[in-house]
């Protein structure tokens, strides 16, 4: 973590539980500049929503042990839902803003 400290000024990193029901997986975040979004799930697949409410079968699609990343070229700062096709799935996110 400490190389991105230096690059991007500061970041955190958190788990978000996403189910069969539309769940906020990252709250809107103003200095966000970078977030990555893995789907730590085997067989379920993911999908997002960004300042919207997640829909199964739409949006964009984390596939099992993918990533979806947010970066300078792809930036928003919105708040970020998520569901999944299939029981339960953690996502881990990776949020690195500057401070």
């Amino acid at each position: 973590m400490a190389n991105f400290d230096i690059v991007f000024g500061g970041g955190s990193v958190d788990n978000a539980v996403v189910g069969d029901t539309s769940t906020q997986v990252q709250a809107e975040d103003a200095p966000r500049k970078y977030l990555i979004l893995r789907n730590l799930s085997t067989t379920a697949t993911v999908f997002l929503a960004i300042g919207a409410t997640a829909e199964l079968n739409k949006g964009i699609p984390v596939y099992p042990r993918e990533f979806y990343e947010i970066t300078l070229d792809n930036l928003s700062s919105a708040a970020i839902n998520g569901i999944c096709e299939a029981g339960k799935t953690a996502i881990v996110a990776i949020q690195i803003g500057y401070k």
